[in-house]
């Protein structure tokens, strides 16, 4: 009986250093998620929306005009004011042929008296994340 568990002990080992290994990348990517938003979200207090555009993935920029970036981001300053506070309610880590992408929800706070759902995504390339994507959803922005 005895020889039957030395045959399990080194797979049982190896499967247990694959998910720890999982579960440690996976905390880390919460925790640079957090980071990227808050940074994504001084650079809307300091209305530096050419800045988030001028260092996002290319992938955004050969799809996103930068007027029309700019103007998304303009119109939340001018309706909804600064974020003044943040809550991620969901995040993701997805490894795919594309890439690895890690995917923020935020439930935000502006000074406008106002709130927001937002979804940003970045893509990680050459070791670094660059925004690769940004949604809002508010009542005070009305769709065009």
């Amino acid at each position: 009986m005895a020889g039957r568990w030395k045959n399990w002990i080194a797979p049982m080992a190896l499967c247990a250093a694959i998910v720890l290994g999982g579960c440690k990348q996976i905390t880390g990517a919460k925790g640079e998620g957090d980071k990227l938003a808050a940074g994504v979200h001084s650079a809307m207090s300091r209305g530096d929306w050419k800045g988030l555009y001028d260092s996002a993935d290319p992938d955004l920029r050969a799809g996103t005009p930068k007027d029309k970036f700019g103007a998304l981001f303009t119109r939340i300053a001018n309706k909804l004011g600064s974020p003044v506070s943040f809550k991620e309610t969901g995040w993701n880590l997805d490894k795919s042929s594309d890439g690895t992408f890690l995917k923020a929800t935020c439930d935000t706070k502006f000074s406008n008296n106002a709130s927001g759902t937002e979804t940003i995504e970045w893509r990680k390339v050459d070791g670094k994340y660059l925004l690769y994507s940004y949604h809002i959803k508010s009542d005070a922005l009305p769709t065009q």
